[in-house]
């Protein structure tokens, strides 16, 4: 099926552009599936994104109530891929391509694309249920790089979060939470809102900021035009979640006792134990034991 979603919609992207990341010849990122909507019905792609030495961009990811050119939208979760020229041209898509089995809210999925004999592979996977979809097209290129990032075009190696709006938008989303396999040092957060009219692209919002973090253990945020996004170089979350690094001491006692927490993420009631980093939605009570016996 193809998603045709012209710039006439208002195109909301939140955004962490991976400036040295070790992908080469692959890219893989796991997002959880979040089924959310906009009063239009709409909802957003989660995307991983990967320009290669060619400088060919090519997009992947899972979408939600993705919408097309006539107003209406595919109803619940696909797999979603895009392939664009190094002239900035669209080559192939948005195309949506239905999994072979159930994809619930909340899934994790794995997004996974790289080249194979000529190929580019394009792949989503449930690992909850381990439902798949998976596309071949054309490769240009043998490299996924990082030092061609927003050189031309707008592309980039990295994440995003996309949603079309059918007006300006300036709100905030449901809570996304993404996991890299490994480390990187050096990332922007950015947050883009534009439109099409009359064949110009006019942009409503824009702000982009670079970090170089020396550990795992802080997150840096991102505010702007009322989205928010944070990342400490493996989790990037963009929407109404926030990261929470909880630890603690024990002073006599047994030291093998666990110790529970309960708070609510994306409006779920979730159970862990320290330490754990968790992600909360506003406002949300973290219940702890204060002694332990």
């Amino acid at each position: 099926v193809n998603g045709d979603s012209p710039l006439n919609f208002y195109d909301e992207q939140l955004f962490m552009m991976l400036n040295t990341h070790p992908v080469s010849t692959n890219f893989t990122a796991y997002v959880y599936a979040i089924a959310q909507s906009s009063t239009s019905g709409y909802g957003p792609a989660y995307l991983i994104n990967a320009v290669t030495n060619t400088d060919w961009w090519y997009q992947l990811g899972i979408a939600y109530n993705w919408p097309f050119s006539n107003g209406t939208f595919d109803s619940g979760f696909h797999m979603i891929y895009m392939v664009w020229a190094s002239n900035g041209s669209p080559v192939r898509g948005p195309v949506l391509l239905n999994f072979n089995g159930v994809v619930q809210g909340g899934d994790e999925i794995m997004l996974e694309m790289y080249f194979l004999s000529g190929n580019m592979v394009l792949c989503a996977y449930d690992t909850v249920t381990h439902s798949k979809a998976i596309a071949l097209v054309p490769a240009n290129g043998s490299q996924i790089v990082t030092s061609l990032n927003l050189v031309n075009h707008g592309y980039f190696t990295g994440l995003m979060t996309e949603w079309y709006h059918l007006r300006p938008y300036y709100g905030s989303e449901e809570g996304v939470i993404y996991k890299l396999p490994s480390f990187s040092g050096y990332f922007s957060l950015g947050v883009n809102e534009f439109y099409n009219s009359s064949g110009n692209v006019n942009t409503l919002f824009y702000s982009i900021s670079d970090f170089s973090p020396s550990n795992n253990y802080t997150f840096y945020n991102l505010t702007y035009g009322g989205a928010f996004e944070t990342s400490n170089g493996i989790y990037y979350v963009t929407g109404s979640l926030y990261p929470i690094l909880i630890n603690y001491k024990i002073i006599g006692g047994n030291f093998n006792e666990k110790l529970p927490v309960t708070y609510y993420s994306n409006y779920q009631k979730i159970t862990t134990y320290m330490p754990s980093l968790i992600f909360v939605n506003p406002g949300s009570n973290i219940t702890v034991p204060t002694e332990i016996v």
